[in-house]
């Protein structure tokens, strides 16, 4: 399982590593497509400085070590997102899905647009799960079309928003985890945590702290939290999620509940009314202590 990383801007004098990140990320599309052309292959790094000072680049970093970035430039009101890039050994961990969710953050209210190859259908494949729809296609050579992806305004308020913890949100993060955890304290492994000192990020919804996550989440192996957005984030970074009354989120039934929550989002903004949560009964705490305690066991006999 990867272990905690920050995204964060990138600076001039990350584009020589990011270029040979780059380089390497890129492999793989350069064997799909049987072509060692692609630019991000042949960029020279004058080109990437040049690209840098006319972008808005982001970095994933993890032990020093810069594991992956994207870039995105405004134009016209259209937010151009490219060059979104995992290094080889840290993929399949939500790494990219969150650099993409930052480097929207910077762009809010905007509409984004963003191309890959036709073959390439794993990254159609997170696109797609990030809210992205196909709307044009045009062949770049014989053996290359790209498919070219917008997220609209109205797309993007449905997704989480995820910032870095700082100085200025961590009296709201104290507060957030004192009125939903009761005990800031939490003991993980028989060790105590300050949980309103720990690093980390929080989501947002329509402006609003929904959530936090924090890089302790590399040795809590349960998370319990009625947030899907939260939930999805857990799964991402290997723990497992449970909520109030006993469901266990997983990665079958995850995307479901966020296409749940995005139509009721969408229906309520439409002036519709959805149903509330009924009323919390004993047999809830039952069915949650039961289905708790089985993720614990999992969790103590799991094999290393």
């Amino acid at each position: 399982m990867t272990g905690a990383y920050t995204i964060c801007n990138a600076r001039e004098a990350d584009m020589a590593e990011i270029l040979r990140l780059r380089q390497i990320a890129y492999q793989s599309e350069a064997i799909l497509y049987n072509d060692y052309s692609i630019q991000p292959l042949t960029q020279t790094i004058e080109q990437a400085t040049a690209e840098f000072r006319d972008c808005v680049v982001l970095k994933a970093v993890m032990d020093g070590k810069i594991i992956g970035s994207v870039r995105a430039y405004e134009k016209s009101g259209v937010a151009y997102i490219g060059k979104l890039m995992v290094l080889p050994g840290y993929q399949n961990e939500g790494i990219g899905k969150h650099l993409l969710q930052a480097i929207e953050s910077e762009f809010k209210g905007r509409r984004f647009e963003l191309y890959t190859g036709a073959r390439s259908e794993k990254n159609l494949a997170i696109y797609e799960k990030c809210g992205y729809v196909r709307f044009k296609t045009e062949q770049a050579t014989p053996g290359l079309t790209f498919v070219y992806m917008e997220k609209t305004p109205d797309r993007n308020n449905d997704l989480l928003e995820i910032h870095p913890i700082t100085p200025e949100t961590r009296q709201a993060v104290t507060e957030f985890i004192s009125s939903h955890w009761f005990e800031t304290v939490m003991m993980i492994r028989g060790e105590a945590v300050d949980m309103t000192n720990v690093d980390g990020f929080i989501t947002m919804e329509d402006g609003k702290l929904t959530g936090v996550i924090t890089y302790i989440i590399q040795i809590i192996d349960i998370v319990v939290t009625q947030d899907y957005g939260l939930a999805a984030m857990a799964l991402g970074k290997g723990a497992k999620a449970i909520n109030q009354n006993g469901l266990v989120f997983t990665d079958a039934n995850i995307d479901r509940l966020l296409m749940d929550r995005h139509v009721g989002q969408k229906l309520r903004r439409s002036g519709g009314r959805t149903k509330g949560p009924a009323k919390r009964v004993k047999e809830d705490d039952a069915r949650f202590e039961a289905a708790f305690e089985g993720l614990l066991l999992t969790q103590i006999f799991r094999p290393e």
